[in-house]
């Protein structure tokens, strides 16, 4: 499982408005949402493509839109992946790599890579936060994470984002191998 904060943003001629002085709004929040009962706009099917639980099943969340017609949708949730590990040969010392598979059904929509954002990283190796941790498993190595679009892919409406994980071999040492 991952937690994940999708940015997603497009522009949707439709929406825009122009800005004079009776309708001096620059900006609007509305319901965003991929049931389309639940939603007022257009909204793109973004996903994680190997999935157990993806970004189509995180929470409705109101989306921004500009005068301009840009719609700005932010997106959180718990996802869980289908990864196919790579670096299980050395455990429990080993550095597990799982690939995401992001994509869009829509043709007219470009996907922006993932921007890993930098967070303070505690001794644990994750992010610092207001919360106990009792046991860590796995820990993300940053300086491995990568992203990239898929060789051949010129629409740009799938990219791939590789992580690798730490495994805290402690555990394994202590309570397995004595």
């Amino acid at each position: 499982e991952f937690y994940l904060s999708v940015y997603l943003e497009w522009k949707d001629p439709r929406l825009a408005w122009e800005v004079t002085s009776d309708t001096c709004v620059t900006s609007m929040n509305v319901r965003a949402s991929i049931d389309p009962e639940k939603t007022d706009i257009w909204t793109p099917a973004f996903d994680l493509v190997n999935k157990v639980r993806g970004v189509q099943d995180f929470s409705d969340q109101p989306a921004t839109v500009l005068s301009d017609g840009t719609v700005r949708w932010n997106r959180n949730g718990i996802f869980t992946a289908l990864c196919t590990f790579v670096g299980l040969k050395k455990m429990p010392f080993d550095e597990l790599g799982c690939q995401l598979h992001f994509a869009v059904d829509q043709q007219r929509v470009k996907l922006s890579l993932i921007e890993v954002q930098e967070f303070e990283i505690g001794d644990n190796g994750f992010a610092k936060g207001t919360f106990e941790q009792s046991y860590i498993e796995h820990s993300i190595i940053p300086e491995r994470i990568s992203t990239g679009y898929y060789i051949g892919d010129r629409s740009k409406n799938r990219f791939h984002a590789d992580i690798f994980f730490r495994r805290a071999s402690r555990h394994y040492v202590m309570f397995t191998i004595f």
